[in-house]
Order: C-alpha cells, then structure tokens, then sequence
C-alpha cells in the first residue's frame, strides 16, 4: 500500500460518502453493551485485566457486530449476515493467508461452517463465532493488531505510513485480503475494518485507489463503528460491491455444460482449459472455491438483442493487482449458442476508448485478430467512486468493461519447438502490419500474453493477435496526454525505457516482437549463458528483462538492453537452435540500424531527471517449412488517416542496391524489413531440439518467479472529497501476472510459464 494511492478522510465524510444506507437510530441498548463488553483496562503485558493477545479482541467484536447486524436485518429484512472469527482456521491450511475476523452470508453456511474433524482439532477455540476463511464467500474482512510495532498507520495532520518492517507487513496484509477478494469474488468494490487496539479505521477499495478513514476510538465513541455495521447489514448485494450482472448458474445450466463439454474431440486441448475453469466447482460443489457463475455480457452493436448470457468458472488468467484494469480471462460457456468462447473482464478508464470499438474496426482487416462476439461496457453504476477523494492528484475513474472473443487459444509459451515459436509470432506480425496500415491502430503492448497459438481445421498452429485495450489511433500517438507508459514491462522498447517521456511510435512495438522472440530463446533453449560463472544469466536476464528503478517520479531501467539495440550484439548464442539464433541476429543488426538513426541528443529532453549444462545428446528434430505461409505485405504505405509506414524515408528493401549503403535507415519505421526477415526464416525447413524445462525458475534472486503486484505512486494526500480532473500522470502500475499458462493451479503457475513481470497499465 503506497501513500500515493490513499486518501484519508474524516470517518463521518467517510460513512456519508461511501456507505449508503439508513442511519442507526435506536443504538442505545448496543451502546451500553459495548460499554459492558469492551471493559479493559490497557494492553500492558502481565497486567490483570489487560489485554494479552489480539484473539481476545475476536470474541468481543463479533459479538457486538452481530448484535448491530441482526438489528439491521429486523429492521429491513435484506439478507442474514454472520460474524465469525476466523482467525484459527485458514483456508486449504494456508496459515500465511488468513483473515481474523470476517463477515459472511447465512445462506454460505457450507462453505465456511467448520467440520467435526476441525472441531475435534481445536476444541477450547470453538464457540458459537468459530469458522473458516472462505475467501470466495467472504463479504467484508476485519484484521487486528495489538503491537505497537504492528500498527500500520500514523497520526498526525498528515497521512503517514509508519516503514517499520511490522508496520508495513500490516499494510501488505491488508492489500493482499483486498485483492484476493476482488480476484476470487466478481465485485465493483469491497469494504474492510482495521483494529489496532481502541481504535479503528474504515477502508473502501476499488480499482482506481483505496480510501480509508480517519481512525476513531471505538470504545469511548463506539457509535461510529455502530453506525458502520448497521449500513452494511441494511445494503443490497450491489451496494456491498457484489457485480449485480453475475449470479450463480443453475444445476440444469451446469448440466448443459458439462454436456456439450463432454461432447469435444478428445485430444481438443480445450478440453484440458474447460477442466480447468470448472472443475473445482464441480467437484466440491457449495464449498468451491471457484464457483460457476453466469455472466451477462452486453451486446456489441445495436444489431444484436440484449445481453449474452456465459457460463465462467475458475479464470484462465488474472492480473493480481488490486488496481488498474483488474483483468480477468475466463473460459465461457455461451448458453445460447452451447459453444466455448473466451471472456475478457476488465476496468477500462473513462477517458480511454472501449476495446470493442477497436475490434470492431479490425474485424476484417486481417484473419490473425480474435473474432469478437459481443461486448460492451456493463451499467453505468459500475463505475469506480475513489478518485473523487483524492486532492491534487488527477486520477481517472474507470469503468467495467465486459467482452467475448470466439477463439481459445494455447498461450504461446506452449509452443512445441523454435519453428512454431517463430511462425505463430510472424502471423501476430502480420496482423499488427494489417491493423497499423489498414485500420490506423498502434497495438502498444506486444507480449506473450497477447499472442495466442490457435489451431485451423488440418490442425495446424498459427497466431493471433488479442487484447487491444491499450491501443491507440495513429494520429492519437503524438499527444502529449497519451505519454504514460503502457505495455509489458520486460519487452518495452529500449528507447522507451530509457526515456520514459517519449511518445510511443510504430518503432517501439515491432521492437517488442524482436524481445519476446529472444525472452522466449532464453527462457526454453541452451544457450552459452548457462555454461558461464552462476550469475552470468541471472545477470543477462535482469539487465535485459527486469531491471526497473524510479528517477523523478518515473520508471526507468533496463539499460543493458539499450546498449545491444545501439551496439547490435545479442550477448548470447543458442548452442543448439542455428536457425532461431540466425533469427534473432538479423533482427538485432536491424535494430542496431535503426538505433544509429535517432537523434540522442534531440531525445534527452524525454529522459528522466535524477546452473549446469545438460550434456545428453539429443539429436535435432528435422521441422519442414509449413506450405501454407501467408505472404507478408511489402512497400505499402497507408494513408495519413491511418497509420503511416513512413513513405517519408524511402526505406529500400534489404536486398536492394540502396540497402547497401553505409548510410543507416530508420529500419523499425515501417514493418517491411523485420518482416522479411520473418519471411525468410519461415520458408526453410528448420533442425530443432526438443524444449528445455523452465530455465528461469533457479533465478529466484533475480525475482524471476511470479507474486503479488505493487502500486507505486508519488503523492500522499489527506483531503476531504472533489471531483477527479482529467490527467493521471503521476503513478504508473508494475505489475505481476498471475495467470497460469498451463490448465494448472495458481500455485502451480506461479513456477510455471509467465513468470516476471506483467503489463504495466497505463494510467490516463
């Protein structure tokens, strides 16, 4: 939790503001009872009468805010909560993840009710509070501290976030409650209460930022904390941030599923990613922890009736960040046409065009971009309310952005050898060329996650282009607004990282496909970094890949990687894939090319201110160039009304006699000489080895495995309430995937492929 993204507010303006609902008016009998029930004397160790241990807090409260709850739900009939302590009972036995004190629905009592064996466990511990960490049915967390040293949060006329190591492990616990709520459950926004001690705080999270009152002495004063139970008692589901467009399937809508499921060719890899979305639900059924839900999605034109509506599950991916675009890919089973599709969830800001606006102008320009089915943003109550509380600080709202493509593809880490790898990313080529020069958009964030493998009718692989979210108009790439940062971090161009403030250009995308090819060649092939001293590759991968720092409130690094686009030399050799090391080469001496071209002078006015080798041998695989490779379009240049392939520079073809001049050409301005050089490798028949297990996974110190996300921000505020302006410039997101490339657990995933860091979201 970074100050930058916290607004602190009067606790009254916070109950006015962010929780609706009729105020508490007879609260004197539950007064006195707290009066009654929170009758200590301190927290000094030792002393009679002083509280010992945070657990003797658990009782207390729940007690008290069952007694508000059930007065709510007397007074206006909505639905039944429980208070429970959960604090001794984490969920699947993961003691490092569990929440102390919860709230949940009565109708869940499955799911969190503890077993006779769990009883019989921790017999003295279960009284009429007890139960589990459910964190798919959780509706609201509460976290307690009694350490002085544990107290996440200063006093004082400023926000101040104490940095001792315990202060800040409150802090992250609280996020990451937060955000695995929002990831697990389908909400708009959460509410969570921190105890330290006499005191508490009020928090609202959404995807922009978090809110969180100012802390209050609940014992002395517990008419505020009162007051807060009572609303949350009295809401609807939607007010409590529950998605009003998602609700639970039906046993004959499950039923239809798992029949048409069952119905797919056996070796459909599909099958393995259905298993994978539903099976949980299937299996454990009130007590899953990825229930199937049923998602409406709206309609992409006028020409299509109402909403759809799709069966989803366990998400295929998920970003596990609690702000920015949140987004969400699920495996979605569409009831009205009983076929499998893929469901796009995400948070899209209010400022920013909706992706399906960008789909539908690329519907025909290239057969390499999904088919979208449908989709649109969801009710205009599902927009984020955080960026109203934030004073001087230009945060954009977003908005819930819901869409449906018809194809499921296989994540491209999956490819079967070099050749596959290299033509599936000539097809995603392909269609960033046809979008660039026939629909006038800028893709923008080239990575793995966003170039599919998918299948034709001989079942043959090849690419696909996806998520355009963070896509731009050609004539939209020189404003100043469009200058945040977005992309995936470790293939953002050299340039781009090295000064932050440069407008992004046609240049730095096709750079991005030049290191996913050679990510891709490091991470899953033996090359001659692996026989040097033990932190040679570590070294390579971080200078190239991951190294990211903060220089005047923007992110920079990687600088490594500038030096071999200036320089041309890749710094490493595949020992045994000649013909994706030729590749990656010739690719190299283009970007060197196009890199002597720049201005450097001209471009600092954008910088920031201040293991063993396996030597068994294997003998190659002989891979014969597919017959059926579609030809690349070369020297055409669009419109100005669209994206322009630089007509200006008059760039020859490679083999041309102007091409050999000594004279450099701005190589990356058009896609014709990257392309040819794809062209080329894809027309030779190819001698491959078999890919090597994940050989990132040893290179822990270099934080190549996947974890929790981290939001960054410049600027802490304590204000009261105002309208959010229209510039965000000053925080960006780093973030981590979580998403899974394989039909595996998250756990699972996170040693597995797509390991480091994620899309870095883009802010206005």
């Amino acid at each position: 939790m970074d100050d930058g993204r916290v607004a602190e507010i009067p606790v009254l303006d916070f109950l006015e503001e962010l929780v609706p609902g009729p105020a508490f008016k007879h609260p004197d009998d539950i007064e006195a009872e707290c009066y009654k029930v929170f009758n200590h004397y301190g927290y000094k160790k030792g002393k009679k009468g002083h509280i010992q241990k945070e657990e003797e807090l658990y009782p207390k409260l729940c007690h008290i805010v069952q007694m508000v709850l059930d007065r709510a739900h007397e007074h206006w009939g909505r639905h039944k909560l429980l208070a429970k302590d959960i604090a001794n009972w984490p969920e699947d036995g993961n003691e490092r993840r569990k929440v102390d004190c919860g709230i949940y629905r009565a109708s869940d009592y499955r799911a969190y009710t503890l077993t006779e064996k769990e009883k019989k466990e921790k017999l003295d511990e279960c009284y009429e509070f007890a139960a589990r960490n459910s964190f798919t049915h959780l509706v609201l967390p509460c976290e307690f501290k009694i350490d002085e040293d544990a107290e996440g949060f200063g006093t004082g006329p400023e926000l101040h976030l104490p940095q001792g190591k315990s202060a800040q492990k409150t802090r992250g616990q609280i996020v990451e409650y937060a955000a695995e709520l929002m990831a697990r459950q389908h909400r708009t926004h959460l509410y969570l209460v921190y105890i330290y001690r006499d005191y508490a705080r009020l928090f609202y999270f959404d995807h922009v930022s978090t809110v969180m009152s100012e802390r209050f002495d609940y014992v002395r004063y517990p008419a505020n904390l009162l007051e807060f139970f009572y609303r949350i008692g009295s809401m609807s589901f939607a007010e409590l941030g529950y998605d009003p467009t998602i609700t639970l399937a039906t046993t004959e809508e499950i039923d239809m599923m798992r029949k048409c499921a069952s119905a797919l060719d056996p070796s459909d890899y599909r099958k393995a990613y259905i298993d994978h979305a539903m099976q949980n639900a299937l299996d454990y059924g009130d007590k899953a922890k990825w229930p199937i839900y049923k998602a409406l999605v709206p309609p992409k034109n006028i020409e299509q009736d109402g909403p759809q509506a799709f069966l989803i599950g366990r998400p295929r991916s998920c970003g596990s960040s609690l702000l920015g675009r949140a987004t969400k890919g699920f495996v979605a089973f569409n009831l009205q046409t009983h076929t499998f599709m893929f469901l796009k969830d995400s948070w899209r800001t209010t400022n920013s065009r909706s992706e399906v606006v960008m789909y539908e102008r690329l519907k025909s320009v290239s057969p390499y971009i999904a088919t979208l089915h449908c989709g649109g943003d969801l009710s205009p109550e599902q927009v984020t309310q955080s960026q109203s509380f934030h004073q001087d600080i230009g945060f954009i709202s977003r908005i819930h952005h819901r869409l449906v493509i018809e194809e499921i593809g296989r994540p491209l880490a999956e490819y079967e050898n070099p050749y596959e790898l290299t033509f599936v990313v000539y097809c995603a080529f392909l269609a960033h060329q046809a979008a660039w020069l026939e629909g006038g958009i800028l893709h923008r964030d080239i990575s793995d996650n966003n170039v599919l493998i998918v299948y034709n009718d001989r079942g043959e692989a090849f690419g696909m282009l996806i998520d355009w979210d963070l896509s731009r108009f050609a004539d939209e790439l020189d404003k100043a607004s469009d200058r945040n940062r977005s992309g995936t971090w470790r293939y953002l161009a050299a340039l781009r990282l090295k000064y932050p403030m440069k407008c992004y250009q046609l240049a730095d995308d096709i750079e991005s496909f030049v290191h996913l090819i050679s990510w891709f060649a490091l991470k899953y092939h033996k090359h001659d970094l692996l026989t040097g001293p033990a932190n040679t590759f570590a070294t390579y991968v971080h200078s190239h890949f991951l190294d990211c720092h903060q220089e005047g409130g923007l992110y920079t690094g990687c600088g490594n990687k500038y030096t071999m686009m200036q320089y041309g030399v890749l710094g490493y050799e595949l020992t045994q894939e000649k013909d994706l090391t030729e590749l990656l080469q010739s690719l190299i001496k283009l970007c060197k090319e196009h890199y002597s071209t720049i201005d450097k002078e001209g471009m600092k006015k954008y910088a920031a201110s201040k293991q063993d080798s396996d030597t068994t041998a294997v003998s190659p695989l002989l891979i014969r160039a597919r017959r059926d490779i579609p030809r690349p379009q070369m020297g055409i240049h669009a419109s100005t009304s669209q994206g322009s392939e630089s007509s200006s520079s008059n760039i020859p073809p490679a083999n041309s006699p102007a091409s050999l001049s000594t004279v450099s050409r701005p190589t990356l301005d058009t896609h014709d000489l990257v392309l040819e050089e794809f062209f080329k490798a894809v027309q030779k028949d190819w001698k491959t080895y078999p890919k090597c297990d994940d050989q990132f996974l040893p290179l822990c110190s270099v934080n190549m495995t996947e974890g929790r996300s981290f939001i960054v921000g410049t600027t802490s505020q304590r204000s009261s309430k105002r309208k959010g302006s229209s510039d965000d410039q000053s925080s960006m997101k780093r973030q981590r995937s979580e998403s899974g490339s394989r039909p595996i657990t998250r756990s699972q995933a996170a040693r597995g492929v797509g390991s480091g860091l994620h899309s870095v979201d883009e802010v206005a």
